[in-house]
């Protein structure tokens, strides 16, 4: 009895290890090419042992998915609801800092997270075929109940006049978060056509994180005595592009750790 505790740290060991390493490989190579075989060297487990724990690739890329999607899901909502105002009249002063947050709070994470993002990545290139067949959960703790909130408040929000009329609240969460995944998926490219900037840089990050609040604030809000945004940090006209910062409160730099290395590999 004694070793069964054990037994079940050591699985619970084993599964980590061996998802970690899945990561890796999935980011680097996609569903199609990844191999178990390369996953489970880069583990240290035996291939057999992922079978046992996963049943097949998809299974481990199921559980690989599952683990991404659910930390960026459950934060991105965390911070709308804690942001969401809960009141009948929405104060339009509170709604531009809420989008403003939004997305301040989701580009860092997607720069901090590179592989999550290159898994991302590979699914959009491969026609979404790996996601389709990972049956998404239900119920009244899944995403996309949870969500319904928070498109609720979109809603709201439009039928108030804060938001454009002609503003869809599904496709403007859509457009915004893409906005933040393909700057920092084309950060390596911006580099290549530009190499006099540091694209990278802690400076240039908050730079473009600004700049889609900025253009977002403008396109989304209704009223023009409430589209202005926090004033916009500029690189200067320097080469490096690294000049000096004038956000305003709120803003904070994305950690040049995690955005060095951007292709996550």
């Amino acid at each position: 009895m004694a070793q069964k505790p054990k037994r079940e740290r050591d699985s619970q060991v084993a599964k980590a290890a061996i998802l970690e390493a899945a990561k890796e490989i999935f980011a680097h190579n996609g569903f199609g090419a990844a191999r178990v075989d390369a996953v489970a060297e880069a583990a240290g487990y035996n291939k057999s042992l992922i079978f046992q724990y996963f049943e097949d690739k998809l299974g481990l890329y199921r559980a690989v998915v599952h683990s991404c999607k659910e930390h960026m899901e459950d934060d991105l909502i965390l911070i709308m609801l804690n942001n969401m105002q809960d009141r009948e009249t929405i104060d339009t002063e509170q709604f531009r800092e809420f989008l403003a947050t939004v997305i301040r709070e989701y580009f860092n994470y997607q720069i901090s997270n590179p592989r999550s993002m290159r898994i991302l990545a590979w699914e959009m290139a491969e026609g979404w075929n790996a996601y389709r067949a990972i049956s998404l959960p239900e119920g009244p703790y899944c995403f996309r109940s949870k969500f319904k909130a928070v498109s609720s408040f979109l809603e709201k929000a439009r039928e108030q006049g804060i938001v454009r009329p002609e503003i869809d609240p599904v496709l403007l969460v859509a457009h915004v978060l893409n906005m933040c995944v393909f700057h920092a998926l084309s950060i390596p490219r911006y580099q290549i056509n530009f190499p006099e900037r540091d694209f990278s840089s802690p400076e240039a990050l908050a730079q473009a994180r600004e700049q889609i609040v900025m253009l977002v604030l403008h396109g989304v809000m209704a009223s023009k005595e409430t589209t202005h945004a926090t004033e916009l940090p500029l690189a200067g006209n320097n080469r490096a592009g690294t000049g000096t910062l004038h956000g305003g409160p709120g803003q904070h730099d994305c950690e040049r750790g995690s955005a060095a290395d951007p292709e996550g590999i």
